[in-house]
């Protein structure tokens, strides 16, 4: 049986690491909605507060308010509307805050707050991230690669 050295494990640890952050990355940049390629950002206004239900009745998020943005495309005079609801846990918003939006052009009111990190890493890109680097190295292991 052939012994591992620690130089030998040290290099495939950090590949297996690089070839995770690169296709993570990857996909960051393809799952976002609105897409990032296609998409069109602009400043809105925050407007007004709505209330969705996050995560369910009995919730502790059950009743949080979210901004409103309203915003202008091109030189349309329709306003649109967006619910800044997907990640805006650790802001706090005020009427009258300006707000940068990435847009569909297509469907303009399927707006998304953007800014780092709530557009590009959620909380769930986070916890995917983590388990799936975990499940990564348990396999490596198991295999004995690591």
């Amino acid at each position: 049986m052939k012994v591992t050295s620690e130089k030998t494990v040290r290099r495939r640890q950090i590949m297996l690491i690089s070839v995770f952050l690169f296709l993570y990355t990857i996909v960051i940049f393809l799952t976002r909605t609105p897409d990032f390629f296609s998409g069109k950002i602009t400043t809105g206004v925050v407007e007004g507060f709505s209330t969705k239900m996050l995560y369910g009745k009995g919730s502790p998020t059950e009743s949080r308010p979210f901004p409103v943005v309203v915003f202008r495309v091109g030189s349309d005079s329709t306003l649109y509307y967006a619910s800044l609801d997907k990640n805006i846990l650790f802001r706090n918003w005020k009427i009258g805050d300006s707000a940068k939006i990435i847009y569909d052009p297509s469907i303009p009111g399927e707006a998304s707050y953007y800014s780092f990190p709530y557009y590009w890493i959620g909380l769930i890109e986070v916890w995917a991230g983590l388990f799936v680097l975990a499940f990564i190295f348990i396999v490596a292991g198991t295999q004995n690669f690591i």
